[in-house]
């Protein structure tokens, strides 16, 4: 069994939905972190795969929100131990910075998703454990 760490808020976008099905049914165990609340990094990062879920909140240059920097140095840390990372949406945004991007806004909102299909008998980079 593979050990899951999600760090993300304990009501704005901290439902797990399809992803906690995914976990489930593979068995998986999920630790949650809320952004609300005292984490330990080395706990998180003892995980086999740590995902970062969305939020309100925001790198991006010039609104940068003051929590920012302990999730993008704690992805910093991830990505260089070379073990698996997900980011969604927020979370995606951390890796960017964590990576030395820059983050902007843009001028008008971009909410919405892409379903993306993996044909059967083809191999992927996804995490398959």
């Amino acid at each position: 069994m593979s050990k899951i760490a999600i760090l993300s808020h304990e009501v704005v976008g901290a439902e797990l939905a399809i992803l906690g099905e995914w976990a489930d049914a593979r068995g998986h165990e999920i630790t949650r972190y809320f952004r609300e609340q005292k984490w330990d990094a080395q706990d998180v990062l003892a995980a086999d795969l740590l995902i970062l879920l969305g939020s309100p909140n925001s790198v991006s240059t010039g609104y940068e929100h003051p929590s920012s920097p302990q999730e993008i140095e704690l992805v910093k840390t991830r990505i260089e131990s070379n073990e698996p990372y997900f980011g969604i949406c927020y979370g995606s945004q951390i890796m960017a910075r964590a990576l030395g991007g820059e983050v902007n806004r843009r001028e008008e909102k971009n909410i919405g998703f892409k379903i993306h299909r993996i044909l059967s008998g083809r191999t992927t980079t996804l995490w398959n454990r």
